[in-house]
């Protein structure tokens, strides 16, 4: 598992692929994975990108007063869920049994622009 500087943003969206069991600590302890808080305009947030080789990123992703429980899974919208769920298999270890929901949806329905943003890293 190779923990990376999250994009600044997906280059073509981002898609929750589904929701873990656990929360960002039982990742965190169980992994050694580091989540940086932030916000946005909806409420403060826990956030960790690894390095998903094929499918680009994963992000795992949490706000923080969130009433229920997990982490959700985020990768681009060009990534199959199928994809992306092999990737968290690969990355770390976790199979289906391990999501509390898995979105049903085999593929985004986000439509992706024919033009393509860059990958950005996010300021530090």
């Amino acid at each position: 598992m190779k923990q990376v500087a999250p994009y600044e943003r997906f280059p073509t969206g981002g898609w929750d692929i589904g929701i873990l069991k656990a929360n960002p600590e039982d990742l965190a302890s169980r992994f050694g994975i580091e989540f940086a808080e932030d916000s946005d305009d909806f409420d403060r947030f826990a956030l960790a990108a690894l390095d998903g080789d094929a499918v680009g990123q994963l992000w795992l992703f949490r706000y923080l007063r969130s009433p229920g429980p997990g982490t959700e899974v985020l990768v681009d919208v060009t990534v199959s869920r199928t994809d992306a769920l092999a990737a968290v298999k690969r990355t770390l270890g976790l199979s289906r049994k391990d999501f509390l929901w898995i979105n049903p949806e085999p593929r985004s329905k986000f439509k992706p622009a024919a033009s393509r943003l860059a990958a950005t890293p996010a300021p530090h």
